[in-house]
C-alpha cells in the first residue's frame, strides 16, 4: 500500500462512516475530490484496505466515456456469471441493473470508484441504482474520487443525495500541509535535509504525486516526457500553448492561438486531459501547477516556446482590446526575447492605462528607455498616476536632461510634483524655480504657484503664506474663459485645503460643490478627487451622513476604475465617518484595508494616516491599551509634525476616556504635542489639542490645570465638531465648581452631537454627564448609563459598553450580557457564521486538522479562519481566544 502522510484524519473519518454503515446495514458514500496528483487514489485504496469486505472496482476512462458499462466492467465481472452479456443485454439495461442489484445484496460490498469525471453514463446509472436499492440489505459502501471538474462534481453530488447526512463524508484534498509534505519528501529521499525537503514541498505545490515524481535525479523530467509521449502532436502543441499562457485560459482563447476548429481543439484537449498535466474546471483550462510549467519551460525546445509566446502576443493585441490583454502581450513579447515598443506605446495611449501595476510599469520603462522626450514624459505621468513616485521622478529627470523650452518646463513640473509627494520640499521648490527660469507660459507658472502653495501648506507648515499664494492664483484666473477647467480645478482644490485649515466652513462647502460641478467636464479621475474633497468638506461641516454617502460613492468608483490613491482616500473618509457616527466595526474593516493599501501606494501629505484611524477603531472593539501603544508608536515614527500631533491628540483622548493617566503623564504628553503644534502651525489642530488637554485635566480631577488649559484655548472653533469639543471642555471645567450647570450644559451638547450625527461624541458627553449625575440624581444617572450601554452594545463598541457597564455595577446595577445590533453577541457581530463555528471548536481544544475534518474544509482554509478570528477579536493565541469566548458566554 502507498504511504499515507498528511491524510490520516481523512482516512480515519472515512473509515468511521463506512464501518458504521456496514455494521448497521445501511448505504454510505465516501467521496474524495482534488486535483490530479493530490493523492485521491492513494486515499481510496487506504480506506478500502482498512475496511476489508468484498471489494469491486468501477473506474472511469476518458477514451471509453462513450462505451456503455466500460467503467463498471470489473464490478460486473465480480458480481455476474461469466457468461452474462453486458453490451446489448437481451433483457435491456433495467433488467441488467436489477440482476447486479440482487447479486450485490448477498453480502456486504465496498465499491471503489475512481476518476468519476470520466465515468460512462451507464456505469454511473448502475451506481445510483445500487445505492437506491441498498437499504435493508447487508450493507453497501461507495468509495469514489473525482477531479475538480463539472461532470465529476455533479455526479458526486447526485450520489451523496441518495444517503442520509450521517452516512456520507466528503474529503476535499488540497496541498499537503508543511510538516506532512516534508515528511513525505524524506520518505521518498531518506537522506534529504529539512531545508531541501521544504524546497521540494514548495516546488511540488504540496502535491503528494509530484513530491514523489521530483524525487531523485531529473526531478520529474522523465515523467513529463513519458506523459507527453502518450499523446499525439496536437495535444503536445496545446500543452505548449497552455505552458506559455501562464494563466487559466478558455477554449475560445486557445482557438485564437492555435487557429484550429473547435472539434480539433476538443479532441486535443480530451487527449491531454488523460496526462494529469492540466486541469479543465468551469470553462477554464490551465497547467495543473507551477512545477509542471517549470519543468516544461526547462525541457521543451526553446524555439517552440518562443514561437508560442509570439502567437499569444499577436492574439492579445489589436484595436480596442482591454488593457489587461495589452499587458499580457507585453509579457509574452518579453518572454520571447523580442522588442515590444509598439505594445508598450499602445499601453501608454490606452484610456484605462491606470490599471498598469508596478511590475508592468517597470516593463514599460525597460521597453521604452531610448524613446523620445514626449514618451518619457508620458511614462512619468503614468507612473505618477498609479503611485509609482520613484519611477515617475526618474522618468521626469531623464526628460529634463534631454529637453528644452516647454518640454523642459513640463518635466520640471513633474519633478516638483513627485518631490512634493515624496516629502522632499527643497527638491520641489528647486524644480519650481527651474521651471520658472525656462518658461513664461502663464498656465505653467500658475501650476507652479499652486504646487509651491502645497509645499508651503503641508511640508513647510506655512498655511498663511500658502493661502495668500492660492488667493493670488484664483485672482489671476477669475472668470476668464481661456483658463482650462483642469487648472481651475487645481486652484479650487487648493482653496479647499486652505479653508479646511482656516475652518472656513462656508467657503469649504462652496468649494466642494464647485469641484464636483467642474469634474463633470473633466476626465473621470477628477471626479474622484472632487468626491474626496467633498467628503472631507461635509464631515467638517457636520454632515456626517452626507460625508459617508460621498465616500461610499468614491470607493465604488475607485474600485471600478482601479485607482488606488482614490480608493485609499475614500476608505479613510469612510473610516472617519464611521468612527464619528459610533460604528467602530465597519470603521475597523475599512481602515484595515486602507492600512494595507497605504503600505503599497504610500501616504499623501494632506491626508490623515490610515493607521491612526485603525488604532481609533481598536480603541472601541479591541484591546484599548494596545491601541494606545500603537498611537504612541505612530507618534514616534511619523516625520511630519502635523500628523505626529494627530497621533498625540488621539492618544491623549484615549487615555482620558479609558485609562487613569497621572498628572505627570498628561503633562509630558501635552509638552510633546504642543511642540508638534508649534512646528505644524495648524490652528485647527491646535484648537483640537487645547480642548483635549482641558478634558484630560478635568476628567482626572485636576481643575486648576484644566482652568489654565481653558484660558489658553484658541478662539477659532468655527467648525461644528471643534465647537462641540470646545463647549464640552468648558462644561467639564464648570463641573469643578458648579456640577448642576455642567450637567445642564452637557445635556444640551449631547442633543447637538446627536443632531450632527456625532454619536461617539454623544457617548462621551453622556458618560461625563452620568458621572456628575451619580452624585446628585442616581436614578437619572442610571437612565443615561443604561442608554449608553445598550447603544454602544448595539453598535459593537465593546469597550464603551464595558465602561458603561462598570459604572452601572458601581451604582449597584447588574448588567446584562453584551449583544450586537442584530441581537447577537459582540463577537458574533465581528465574526462570520463560519468563523464563529471555527472559534467555538478552537475554544473546545480542537486542532486545525481536527477542525478541518469536522467541517470538511482544507487545513489551509482553517488556518486562514483562525488568523482572521484572532485578529478580529484582538487576542494573541488560542488560549486567549477561548477566554474571550468564555467571557462573552459564547463557548456554545
Amino acid at each position: 500500500m502507498d504511504v499515507i502522510v498528511g491524510r490520516e484524519a481523512e482516512v480515519t473519518g472515512a473509515v468511521t462512516v463506512a464501518e458504521r454503515s456496514l455494521r448497521e446495514h445501511t448505504p454510505a458514500v465516501v467521496t474524495v475530490l482534488g486535483d490530479a496528483g493530490s493523492g485521491k487514489s492513494v486515499l481510496l485504496r487506504a480506506v478500502a484496505e482498512r475496511l476489508g469486505r468484498l471489494q469491486v472496482e468501477c473506474t472511469g476512462y476518458l477514451a471509453e466515456r462513450s462505451v456503455p458499462f466500460a467503467g463498471a466492467g470489473p464490478l460486473l465481472r465480480a458480481l455476474l456469471p461469466r457468461d452474462t452479456a453486458v453490451a446489448g443485454h437481451a433483457g435491456g439495461t433495467l433488467e441488467l441493473l436489477e440482476r447486479v442489484h440482487r447479486r450485490a445484496r448477498r453480502q456486504p460490498l465496498v465499491i471503489v470508484a475512481d476518476d468519476l469525471q470520466w465515468l460512462d453514463e451507464q456505469s454511473g446509472a448502475l451506481l445510483h441504482y445500487l445505492l437506491r436499492g441498498s437499504p435493508g440489505g447487508p450493507g453497501l459502501v461507495l468509495l469514489a474520487a473525482t477531479r475538480h471538474e463539472r461532470h465529476g462534481r455533479a455526479l458526486v453530488a447526485s450520489l451523496e443525495a441518495l444517503v442520509d447526512d450521517d452516512r456520507r463524508r466528503r474529503c476535499e484534498l488540497g496541498p499537503l500541509p508543511l510538516e506532512a509534505g516534508i515528511s513525505l519528501a524524506r520518505r521518498h529521499e531518506p537522506g534529504l535535509s529539512r531545508e531541501d525537503a521544504l524546497q521540494r514541498w514548495r516546488r511540488a505545490g504540496g502535491s503528494p504525486f509530484w513530491l514523489a515524481a521530483i524525487a531523485g535525479p531529473g526531478e520529474g523530467s522523465a515523467l513529463l516526457h513519458d506523459r507527453l509521449d502518450r499523446v499525439d502532436a496536437d495535444a503536445v502543441e496545446l500543452f505548449v500553448a497552455l505552458v506559455t499562457a501562464g494563466r487559466p485560459t478558455s477554449p475560445r482563447e486557445l482557438t485564437g492561438h492555435t487557429g484550429w476548429a473547435p472539434e480539433r481543439l476538443a479532441a486535443a484537449l480530451d487527449a491531454l486531459a488523460t496526462t494529469g498535466l492540466v486541469r479543465h474546471v468551469g470553462g477554464e483550462i490551465a497547467v495543473l501547477h507551477d512545477l509542471i510549467r517549470e519543468l516544461a519551460e526547462r525541457e521543451l525546445p526553446t524555439q517552440r516556446l518562443r514561437a508560442s509566446h509570439l502567437r499569444w502576443a499577436d492574439v492579445l493585441t489589436g484595436t480596442g482590446v482591454p488593457i489587461e490583454s495589452l499587458l499580457l502581450a507585453l509579457e509574452h513579447r518579453h518572454a520571447a526575447g523580442e522588442p515590444a515598443v509598439e505594445v508598450a506605446e499602445a499601453v501608454l495611449a490606452h484610456p484605462r492605462r491606470r490599471f498598469v501595476g508596478s511590475r508592468e510599469m517597470g516593463r514599460l520603462i525597460s521597453e521604452l528607455l531610448g524613446a523620445p522626450v514626449d514618451v518619457q514624459l508620458a511614462l512619468g505621468d503614468l507612473a505618477f498616476e498609479i503611485g509609482e513616485l520613484l519611477l515617475a521622478r526618474d522618468r521626469y529627470a531623464v526628460a529634463m536632461e534631454a529637453s528644452t523650452g516647454e518640454e523642459h518646463a513640463r518635466a520640471a513640473l513633474g519633478v516638483a510634483r513627485t518631490a512634493y509627494e515624496l516629502a522632499e520640499p527643497d527638491a520641489a521648490l528647486a524644480a519650481v524655480t527651474e521651471l520658472r527660469s525656462v518658461t513664461d507660459d502663464e498656465r505653467t507658472t500658475l501650476e507652479a504657484d499652486l504646487l509651491e502653495a502645497s509645499v508651503l501648506r503641508w511640508h513647510l507648515h506655512q498655511p498663511d503664506a500658502a493661502a495668500r499664494l492660492t488667493d493670488r492664483v484664483l485672482g489671476r484666473i477669475g472668470s476668464r474663459p481661456d483658463v482650462p477647467d483642469t487648472l481651475r480645478f487645481e486652484a479650487v482644490s487648493a482653496a479647499c485645503h486652505d479653508a479646511l485649515i482656516g475652518q472656513d466652513v462656508e467657503q469649504l462647502t462652496d468649494h466642494g460643490r464647485t469641484l464636483v460641478s467642474l469634474s463633470r467636464r473633466l476626465p473621470e479621475h477628477y471626479r474622484r478627487r472632487a468626491l474626496s474633497l467633498d467628503a472631507n468638506a461635509r464631515v467638517i461641516a457636520g454632515d456626517v451622513a452626507g460625508s459617508l454617502a460621498t465616500a461610499s460613492e468614491l470607493v465604488t468608483e475607485a474600485r471600478r476604475s482601479g485607482d488606488p490613491v482614490a480608493l485609499l482616500r475614500g476608505l479613510r473618509a469612510l473610516a472617519l465617518g464611521y468612527l464619528i457616527r459610533g460604528e467602530p466595526v465597519p470603521a475597523d474593516e475599512v481602515s484595515r484595508e486602507a492600512v494595507s493599501l497605504e503600505d503599497r501606494v504610500g501616504v499623501q501629505p494632506d491626508a490623515i494616516r490610515a493607521r491612526v484611524l485603525s488604532a481609533r477603531a481598536q480603541l472601541s472593539i479591541g484591546d484599548w491599551a494596545s491601541a494606545v501603544a500603537e498611537l504612541e508608536a505612530l507618534e514616534a515614527s511619523e516625520p511630519d509634525p502635523h500628523f505626529r500631533l494627530g497621533a498625540a491628540s488621539a492618544r491623549l483622548m484615549a487615555s482620558s476616556w479609558f485609562g487613569t493617566p497621572s498628572a505627570a503623564a498628561i503633562s509630558a504628553l501635552l509638552d510633546r504635542a504642543r511642540s508638534y503644534a508649534a512646528a505644524a502651525r495648524c490652528p485647527r489642530c491646535r484648537c483640537e489639542l487645547s480642548a483635549r488637554a482641558v478634558e484630560a485635566w478635568a476628567r482626572g480631577g485636576w481643575f486648576d490645570e484644566a482652568e489654565k488649559a481653558r484660558t489658553s484655548m484658541l478662539d477659532v472653533a468655527r467648525e461644528p465638531w471643534l465647537a462641540l469639543l470646545r463647549a464640552r471642555a468648558e462644561a467639564l471645567v464648570t463641573s469643578g465648581h458648579d456640577p448642576s450647570a455642567a450637567i445642564t450644559d452637557l445635556q444640551h451638547l449631547a442633543g447637538t452631537a446627536l443632531a450632527d450625527g456625532a454619536v461617539s461624541e454623544a457617548w462621551w458627553i453622556g458618560w461625563d454627564r452620568s458621572r456628575l449625575l451619580s452624585a446628585q440624581d442616581p436614578a437619572a444617572a442610571l437612565d443615561v448609563l443604561r442608554h449608553l450601554e445598550a447603544d454602544a452594545d448595539r453598535r459593537g463598541a465593546a469597550n464603551e459598553r464595558a465602561l458603561a457597564a462598570a459604572m452601572l455595577r458601581k451604582l449597584g446595577v447588574r448588567t446584562r450580557r453584551p449583544t450586537s445590533a442584530a441581537g447577537r453577541p459582540v463577537a458574533e457581530a465581528l465574526l462570520s457564521d463560519r468563523e464563529l463555528e471555527v472559534a467555538r471548536l478552537v475554544a473546545g481544544g480542537a486542532s486545525n486538522p481536527e477542525i478541518a475534518s469536522t467541517l470538511f474544509l482544507s487545513r489551509k482554509t482553517i488556518e486562514r479562519h483562525v488568523s482572521a478570528i484572532l485578529r478580529k477579536l484582538g487576542v494573541r493565541n488560542r488560549t486567549e481566544l477561548a477566554g474571550r469566548l468564555r467571557d462573552l458566554g459564547l463557548e456554545r
